[in-house]
């Protein structure tokens, strides 16, 4: 099969961003200027040669492997497949999901150009100092709450908000119900702080009646979803 060269490939692509690099890709792969089985370059090359992140490389083929539009294989690198054969043959099962970065999609996050504009010309740019929760944030997020919170802070992502709750809630050997499926990180930190999780499955209502009961009997220090309980008519 072919390799395509990455300084080849580079003179192509215009844009710099994962979602542009992965369009004009995906162009240069229905016109048949990369025909199936031709191995694209590592992201190692391609950035290199771009002038961009090998994340950004790397997250570019990954929304063109959502696309069925390449697939990467361990050894055999990453690889146009053909757009003739049926999409759900490149599947292998999720036994070859990549879960090691354990972060959102690209594609599903917001664009943030907006944002990282009118950062650069907020008052406090230059401070020494930050605040931990502008008034702008505040404002934003409170449209969202069903309540008004007492006081509110801003953390640096879910995994240090679930930490920082977890240890105003609970000391070590407690006992917290979690719903399930979980944050998966926060096992680690649950275990480091000698806590003791019981699972809560829940449906799209909420939490389920015998599994919370369950739970609930083990003698958790506090409930960590915020939820509502249904009513008992329509638990289970």
């Amino acid at each position: 099969m072919a390799e395509i060269d990455a300084a080849e490939l580079a003179r192509r692509l215009e844009s710099r961003t994962p979602a542009g690099i992965a369009s004009q890709v995906q162009e240069l792969i229905d016109d048949g200027t990369l025909a199936p089985g031709a191995r694209l370059p590592t992201v190692r090359d391609l950035a290199q040669e771009l002038g961009v992140s090998v994340g950004t490389i790397a997250q570019a083929w990954g929304l063109l492997r959502e696309e069925n539009a390449v697939e990467t294989r361990r050894r055999g690198g990453t690889r146009v497949v053909d757009g003739q054969s049926d999409p759900a043959a490149g599947f292998r099962g999720f036994g070859s999901v990549d879960l090691h970065a354990c972060s959102p999609d690209p594609a599903l996050l917001p664009p943030l150009e907006e944002a990282a504009a009118a950062a650069l010309k907020h008052p406090s740019i230059n401070a020494w100092s930050r605040d931990y929760l502008t008034d702008d944030l505040r404002r934003a997020s409170a449209q969202d709450l069903p309540y008004v919170p007492d006081r509110a802070i801003a953390v640096a992502g879910g995994a240090r908000g679930l930490w920082l709750a977890a240890s105003v809630a609970a000391s070590p050997g407690d006992v917290l119900a979690v719903e399930t499926p979980f944050d998966p990180g926060f096992l680690e930190t649950a275990r480091k702080m000698s806590l003791t999780l019981v699972g809560v499955a829940t449906d799209a209502e909420g939490p389920c009646r015998t599994p919370l009961q369950a739970a609930l009997d083990a003698g958790p220090r506090r409930s960590s979803s915020p939820r509502p309980v249904r009513s008992d008519s329509s638990m289970r």
